[in-house]
């Protein structure tokens, strides 16, 4: 994987950190950002958010693209939509312009939509490059997290995916340790597997997008993700 966030900086307290304190999500899909019939979305204090508002060119001025031939990751409806055509083997996501300090921090996504288990699989990860990340990978059938350390993947853990319990994604560090939680509403949080700190984390970057496993997809799929935050601790 090649991983690589420059999105808007505001004035938050957190110098060098990107980040958005509060946009309008539009509620009827159209991205005029105009306060009639949107829904507000906020950041925490001190945090990142990034809805994935807007069109493909909001999202390039924000996240690197990283498109195998035939795939596609774009906006739609404003979600960040990882595009798999039929019987090809490969990828499409984004990683972050922006190295993050995730030393003691969270970073979480909102897995609106997998992929079938037969199919593929989407991901969400934190990596310091190619070779040394933290993973979740999810399927309609499982949701697997561990580290990725060349050439040893361990502190595995693997669970029955609940497409509500499991909606949003967590990576939780601090103390040494590395933490994976699962929340249905983004709000209340379960803990699902945990790991000391194989790969160092002060300057990582996140991934985020789907594959397709050796075959490819038996039909065009997506996998959609929202509402990414990260919030340094």
């Amino acid at each position: 994987m090649r991983l690589g966030l420059a999105l808007l900086v505001v004035a938050s307290g957190c110098d060098g950190v990107f980040g958005l304190t509060h946009i309008y999500k539009p509620a009827d899909g159209d991205s005029d950002g105009e306060p009639d019939a949107e829904i507000p979305v906020d950041a925490r204090p001190g945090c990142t958010l990034d809805p994935f508002t807007g069109t493909v060119t909001d999202l390039v001025a924000n996240w690197d693209r990283n498109i195998d031939p035939g795939f596609d990751v774009t906006i739609e409806a404003n979600q960040l939509v990882s595009q798999l055509p039929a019987a090809r083997q490969g990828g499409a996501w984004v990683s972050s312009i922006q190295r993050l300090n995730m030393t003691q921090a969270t970073a979480s996504v909102e897995a609106v939509e997998v992929l079938d288990q037969a199919n593929g699989e989407a991901i969400f990860w934190v990596e310091l490059d190619g070779g040394h990340y933290y993973i979740f990978r999810g399927t309609n059938v499982a949701l697997t997290m561990n580290v990725y350390s060349v050439p040893d993947v361990s502190y595995n853990q693997t669970i029955a995916y609940d497409p509500v319990a499991h909606r949003y994604w967590r990576f939780a560090t601090g103390t040494g340790m590395v933490e994976f939680w699962t929340s249905g509403n983004g709000r209340d949080w379960v803990m699902r597997n945990s790991m000391p700190e194989v790969v160092g984390l002060s300057s990582m970057r996140i991934g985020i997008g789907g594959g397709a496993h050796p075959g490819g997809v038996a039909a065009s799929t997506d996998a959609r993700f929202d509402n990414f935050e990260y919030c340094p601790l």
